[in-house]
């Protein structure tokens, strides 16, 4: 089952801003080394681990760093409910996001850590090599990079007109935005036409990927070939092959887009 198209919305914004993918159910939990499928829906789901598969935990090193918070948003406008006391330099309340049509969303993260293989090339070739012993599964995807965040918020609306209320950071203007809303706080929908998801515990909502794809390669040996009668154009003589190779995993592979 395809997932709807206010869901595609959101990963596919993730893609094209963030260049990752938008694991999905976000509470889903991954890392490193992680072999992974998209099933039904496009529900991201752990088959396997390298470890399970013989590969041994230090074949792919692997480098930490912060990543920023993601603080993304699409169709999405906040405003402040209630007062807030001038002489405070920030205060906590509540605020208004309205969510103006389908595949509306809003997402929230807190400062957290990236994980990553220090080589994408020992990578492809790890599953290269699992694919030529035929113990890869053509649908398989090895997890190369997790983001994890120790707090998230992400609503997504399925239709125009859904109002969630948001935890905020209120500025003494009183004029909120998306930066002001609080990762992992309380989240309460006025209807059922939004998903939402508040995760204040370790969750990675966004991860990358590679995996096994086929590829068309042209072959051709000249420029120009002559023959005794007749010249030809090269692309006639080119030769087609199909050949598999690790390559970068994207929504697409998952059923996401």
């Amino acid at each position: 089952m395809a997932l709807a198209k206010a869901y595609k919305g959101y990963t596919g914004m993730m893609w094209d801003k963030l260049s990752v993918i938008a694991t999905w159910q976000p509470d889903v939990q991954l890392a490193v080394g992680d072999v992974v499928t998209g099933g039904p829906g496009g529900v991201v789901t752990r088959e396997t681990t390298l470890q399970a598969l013989g590969v041994p935990s230090d074949r792919l090193a692997c480098t930490e760093h912060e990543a920023a918070p993601v603080r993304e948003h699409k169709g999405v406008t906040i405003s402040a409910s209630g007062s807030v006391a001038v002489n405070a330099v920030a205060a906590a309340g509540k605020a208004r996001a309205s969510f103006t049509e389908q595949a509306s969303f809003l997402v929230v993260t807190s400062q957290g850590q990236q994980r990553s293989v220090g080589s994408m090339a020992d990578a492809r070739a790890v599953v290269e090599e699992l694919s030529a012993s035929k113990v890869w599964q053509p649908e398989w995807h090895l997890v190369t990079a997790v983001r994890s965040y120790p707090a998230c918020t992400i609503v997504i609306a399925k239709s125009g007109g859904v109002e969630a209320e948001v935890s905020v950071n209120v500025p003494v203007t009183g004029v909120v935005g998306v930066e002001g809303v609080k990762a992992g706080a309380d989240v309460s929908v006025n209807a059922d036409h939004a998903s939402y998801w508040v995760m204040p515990f370790s969750s990675t909502p966004l991860f990358e990927a590679v995996g096994m794809k086929r590829r068309l390669l042209r072959r051709q040996s000249a420029v120009q070939v002559a023959y005794l009668t007749r010249d030809t154009d090269p692309l006639d003589d080119a030769e087609a092959e199909l050949v598999f190779a690790a390559q970068r995993s994207s929504p697409a592979d998952f059923g996401l887009l």
